[in-house]
């Protein structure tokens, strides 16, 4: 007897710990949308190419830094709904917008770096990003 009343104690035990685990999954899971949703700000970037064309921003700066931030937004909705569908696919579809929203922001933290007045600048001599410039 004793054995069976702790056989269906694990077994039970199994049923609530699986429902807990489905349920802490969802909410990761709507979190993420979220925090991917909330990223479409970045589409704001593409004031680097407005700036750009008004000749105000140099190139170098401002079409990676614009273009990527852009695309950066616009996967952004993508990528959320693909989760919020629970599409095939959607977490590798994460996972390479987390990684190119990272890779844009340092490159355009670098690209911002080379082309101000300061220490690292290495291009833009003729026209230097002024509006991004910390002197």
């Amino acid at each position: 007897m004793p054995i069976t009343t702790a056989a269906r104690f694990k077994w039970s035990d199994g049923i609530k710990t699986f429902e807990a685990r489905k349920r802490s999954q969802s909410r990761v899971k709507k979190i993420a949308v979220e925090l991917l949703a909330a990223q479409v700000y970045r589409i704001g970037g593409g004031i680097f190419l407005v700036l750009w064309a008004d000749g105000r921003m140099p190139w170098q700066f401002a079409l990676p830094a614009g273009i990527g931030d852009v695309m950066t937004g616009c996967f952004a909705v993508v990528v959320a709904v693909l989760l919020a569908q629970k599409a095939p696919g959607a977490l590798r579809a994460a996972c390479g917008w987390c990684l190119f929203g990272i890779a844009d922001l340092v490159v355009a933290v670098t690209m911002g770096a080379m082309t101000s007045p300061g220490l690292p600048h290495l291009l833009a001599f003729d026209a230097p990003n002024l509006l991004i410039s910390s002197e």
